[in-house]
Formats: structure tokens, C-alpha cells, sequence
């Protein structure tokens, strides 16, 4: 009898945790599409997890926007008819003095973490509510449990996050949709300043992405009568300090103008 093919999309795909997850779905025999802000970094993405699977698609989609979203749920679905996965894993970090933030910052940080969650989840709900036996999982954060100084703008956003996958997961139990949300403590991805030694030093023992993505394959493998609804994991033995040094050397907040230039351009937003 001939296999049925499974379908994911799986946003913040260029780089740390969604490229891991996309490597472990393709060797899954998943076929995966990978979704991003950043055309070139999703271009470069995709032919590193070509070495594992051709099943393999890239589309450039701004979370935060609706029409994007939707289109190209809707193109995913006109040429699969089906989608069983979702994984989402696209966000950004400011993290600074509050007195210094700016409802800029609020406004990207709550739009990509939260509002692109939400419009992903609620594109692909009435796909999959037709569907059934379909899993949708986030990539949260611990930062959604706990605030810490310095995080004010960030936890706020993973906070709703984990709200709004706690009621969901309720909801989609209602109609055959199992969610999960992860919320992983610190991973050692390039989100952290490179130049603070304490950091480096702390990388040893922070998770990482692998173990995000094993995560993940874990949650697809099980019975379907297992729910997982949240799972923390987080690393073993790491100074809770580190907190507040992931953004600026020395543990300081570089300036609000080095912020939005960094997380624009390289290091921040997947």
C-alpha cells in the first residue's frame, strides 16, 4: 500500500531551532516547508537539509502579516491538499532597560512572537479541524514562565504565547488538533552576544538546538492518545544571571539604535 506523505511548515526555518526541526522532519520522510522572513538565509537553510531529503520548500513569508500568512497556507494547501504539522518557531528578541524601550519594539516583538503565531495557528485551524489527527507544537520560551529584568518587552510576548497554546491545546482537543508548546531555557544559537566572555564560557552548558528538535520528533512518534500539552526543559546547571548578558558585552544593553540595527540585519529575528 502506497505511504501517505506527510505535510509541515515550519516558520523561523532559516537558522537555529526551526533549521534543526526541519532536519529532523526530513529524515522523517516529512516533507517540510520551510518558511522565513529572510530569503537568502532560507535559500542557504534549505540546501543544508537538501543533504538529508529533497522533499523540501522554501517560502519567504513576514509573520506579522496577514495576507502573507494566508497565501501561502493556501498555496501549500493547493498542492497537498493536506496539512498535518505545524511547527512554529519564528521570533525576536529586544531585550533593554524599560526606560528606554520604545512602542516600536513592543510593537515587533509582540507582532512577530505572538500575533505570527496566531495567524499561522489560525490558517491552518479549519485545514486541519477537517482533517483531524493533526499536531500543531511552539517553540516558546521559559521566559514565558518567569520574567527577569531587563526582559520586560520579550517575556510579555512569550507570557501570551504560552497562554493563548494553553486554552488552544483545549480547544484542539475538542476537534482533533493535538497542540503542544515548548518552553526551552536557554540554547546556544547566535542569539547571544558573542563577545561576552561569561556567555561563551556559559555555552558549554546551555542546550542545544538538537535537543529542541528531538524534542520535537519525540512529539510526532507518539500515540495518538498521548498529550503532551506543554513541556519545559531546561538546561541542567547554568547561572540565571545570563538573563540579563545576551544582549550587549560585558552584560550591558548596547544602545536602542544597535538593538533594532542588530535584529534587523543579522542576529535577533528568524
Amino acid at each position: 500500500m502506497k505511504r501517505i506523505q506527510k505535510i509541515a511548515i515550519v516558520t523561523g526555518a532559516s537558522s537555529g531551532v526551526g533549521l534543526e526541526i526541519t532536519k529532523k522532519l526530513v529524515k522523517r520522510k516529512i516533507k517540510v516547508y520551510m518558511v522565513s522572513h529572510n530569503e537568502d538565509r532560507l535559500d542557504s537553510a534549505k540546501k543544508e537539509a537538501e543533504n538529508l531529503s529533497k522533499e523540501i520548500e522554501t517560502i519567504v513569508v513576514d509573520v506579522r502579516k496577514r495576507n502573507e500568512v494566508f497565501k501561502a497556507v493556501s498555496k501549500i494547501l493547493e498542492a497537498n491538499e493536506k496539512i498535518d504539522y505545524l511547527i512554529n518557531c519564528a521570533g525576536v528578541s529586544i531585550h533593554g532597560d524599560f526606560g528606554k524601550l520604545e512602542e516600536r519594539d513592543w510593537n515587533e516583538v509582540l507582532n512577530t512572537n505572538l500575533k505570527g503565531v496566531f495567524l499561522f495557528c489560525r490558517a491552518v485551524w479549519p485545514i486541519m479541524k477537517v482533517s483531524g489527527n493533526c499536531q500543531i507544537i511552539t517553540i516558546s520560551s521559559a521566559s514565558g514562565n518567569t520574567g527577569y529584568s531587563g526582559g520586560s518587552i520579550y517575556c510579555a510576548s512569550k507570557f501570551g504565547v504560552n497562554g493563548f497554546m494553553e486554552a488552544l491545546a483545549l480547544e484542539g482537543q475538542e476537534v482533533g488538533i493535538k497542540v503542544t508548546n515548548i518552553c526551552p531555557g536557554q540554547i546556544n544559537t547566535a542569539v547571544w552576544n558573542p563577545n561576552d566572555p561569561e556567555v561563551n564560557k556559559a555555552r558549554a552548558k546551555m542546550l542545544n538546538t538538537k535537543a529542541i528538535g528531538e524534542l520535537v520528533e519525540f512529539l510526532i512518534k507518539r500515540p495518538w492518545n498521548e498529550h503532551y500539552k506543554k513541556i519545559n526543559v531546561n538546561p541542567f546547571a547554568i547561572q540565571p544571571y545570563l538573563k540579563g548578558r545576551n544582549r550587549g558585552p560585558g552584560g550591558k544593553f548596547p544602545e536602542q539604535k544597535n538593538i533594532i540595527k542588530t535584529q534587523k540585519n543579522k542576529t535577533f529575528r528568524i
